[in-house]
C-alpha cells in the first residue's frame, strides 16, 4: 500500500479499502459501497493490453497454472523504485505483453499476471 496516500487518509481521519493505480502516475484510496460478501470479496474488472487480459498485482478467482515464468530485461528504476517512478509499471507491463503476445495468440496462455517488476506470469485457466 501506498505509504503517502496511507498516511494523508490517518491524517484527515479518512477510512479507506483499497488503492487503485491508474496512469502510471496517480493513486487514488477507495471506500467499497456494497457490503462484502463471498461472491464480491476481492473483484475487480480485469484489464486488457493488445487484447490480452493483464492481473497486475492482483490474482484471478478462478483456477490457473502458471505456464511461462517470465523474468528480466526490466529497468534499472523500476527494480529501485519497485515499479512506481515515471510509469514504469506501465512499461514494464508493455514489454510483459510483447514477449508473451506470441504464447497468448498460439492459445499457449490465457492472460498475463504481473507479479512485480521483475516477473510476469503466464497463466492458463484449468477447465
Amino acid at each position: 500500500m501506498n505509504g503517502a496516500v496511507q498516511e494523508k487518509s490517518e491524517e484527515e481521519g479518512i477510512e479507506f479499502d483499497a488503492v487503485i493505480y491508474t496512469d502510471g502516475k496517480n493513486i487514488s484510496a477507495i471506500k467499497f459501497t456494497e457490503e462484502k460478501t463471498d461472491e464480491n470479496e476481492r473483484m475487480a474488472k480485469v484489464q486488457k493490453m493488445d487484447g490480452i487480459p493483464l492481473f497486475i498485482l492482483s490474482e484471478p478467482v478462478l483456477d490457473y497454472s502458471v505456464e511461462v515464468d517470465r523474468g528480466g530485461g526490466i529497468k534499472w528504476k523500476s527494480l529501485v523504485t519497485g515499479g512506481l517512478m515515471n510509469n514504469s509499471i506501465d512499461e514494464d507491463i508493455e514489454q510483459f505483453v510483447k514477449a508473451l503476445d506470441r504464447k497468448f495468440k498460439k492459445d499457449k496462455i490465457d492472460a498475463i499476471m504481473y507479479v512485480d517488476g521483475k516477473q510476469a506470469d503466464g497463466i492458463k485457466f484449468k477447465a
